[in-house]
């Protein structure tokens, strides 16, 4: 994936917003980020899972291990920041954050669905205004 995105003139990027949440997605992200300042965000973390398994008090100090582990993780291998964000399903704010006068986006058009084939992949691009 990062050779298509330096070929296409798309990375390297400051920050990557993960909204898909699964390892694939997240070692593509990764990949794409620029090296000692970039920053990865999922808004897939742990935290809810973990707070809805075993209750806000043990759940909440295992989503922060967890958190401060992938931290370190990140930094150390890939050189890059992790972070993890909580936010209600808003399209008005995506399309905000798409908006900034600084953003750069490879185009939805262009971007590998690869890790989702037949039926999944053809909703994800129907949402995203690719498919009618």
């Amino acid at each position: 994936m990062r050779a298509v995105a330096e070929r296409e003139g798309w990375a390297p990027f400051d920050v990557a917003l993960d909204t898909v949440g699964t390892a694939h997605s997240e070692r593509g992200a990764l990949a794409l980020l620029r090296k000692g300042v970039g920053r990865y965000v999922t808004l897939h973390g742990q935290l809810a899972g973990l707070v809805g398994e075993r209750g806000v008090l043990v759940g909440g100090a295992a989503a922060a291990l967890e958190l401060a582990r992938k931290k370190m993780l990140h930094r150390m291998s890939d050189d890059v920041g992790y972070h993890w964000a909580v936010m209600r399903q808003d399209a008005d704010a995506m399309a905000e954050i798409g908006e900034a006068p600084h953003a750069r986006f490879p185009p939805f058009d262009r971007t590998p669905y690869g890790h989702f084939n037949g039926e999944k992949a053809r909703y994800l691009q129907r949402q995203c205004g690719h498919l009618t």
